[in-house]
C-alpha cells in the first residue's frame, strides 16, 4: 500500500506558533490572581478587625440607658462602611454601625479610640432610629 500523501504548505507560508499567546495568557492570569488575593485578603483582614472592634463598641453601648430603652437587647451590630464614609468623613475616629434589637433598629454614629490597654473606648455616640429620631448617648454613666 502506498503511503498517504502529506499536505505541505505552499512555499513561503509558515505555520505560526501559538506558544506566545499561551505565555502571555498565563502571565496575565497570574497577575490577576495576585491582585485578587492581595485585595481580597486585605479586605477580609479589615472586615475581621472591624468585627472585633464592633463587639467591643457594642458591649459598651448595650449598657447605656438609651440603648436599653430604644433598641433593647442587641440582635445585630455591624459596621456600615457607606455611612461611615458619608457621616464621618472629616474624622478618622468616627464610625457608623447598623444596629437592630428586640425593640427597635437604626444606626449609631460613634467617636471611638483605642485606649492604653488596647481596647476600644467610646467617647461619644448618637443613635439614629429608623424614623429619623436622633438620640444622644450619654457615655459618662
Amino acid at each position: 500500500m502506498p503511503a498517504a500523501p502529506q499536505f505541505e504548505p505552499p512555499a513561503g507560508v509558515h505555520r505560526k506558533s501559538n506558544s506566545t499567546g499561551w505565555v502571555v495568557g498565563i502571565i496575565l492570569l497570574c497577575c490577576l490572581g495576585f491582585v485578587v488575593i492581595c485585595c481580597g485578603g486585605g479586605a477580609l483582614l479589615v472586615n475581621f478587625g472591624m468585627g472585633i472592634i464592633a463587639v467591643e463598641v457594642q458591649d459598651q453601648l448595650a449598657e447605656t440607658e438609651e440603648f436599653r430603652e430604644h433598641i433593647g437587647p442587641i440582635e445585630s451590630f455591624e459596621p456600615n462602611w457607606t455611612r461611615t464614609a458619608s457621616e464621618a468623613s472629616s474624622d478618622d475616629e468616627m464610625f457608623v454601625y447598623d444596629v437592630q434589637g428586640e425593640q427597635g433598629s437604626g444606626y449609631v454614629i460613634v467617636k471611638q479610640h483605642t485606649g492604653d490597654d488596647g481596647m476600644e473606648v467610646v467617647e461619644e455616640a448618637e443613635l439614629v432610629l429608623t424614623d429619623g429620631t436622633r438620640v444622644p448617648i450619654d457615655m459618662a454613666r
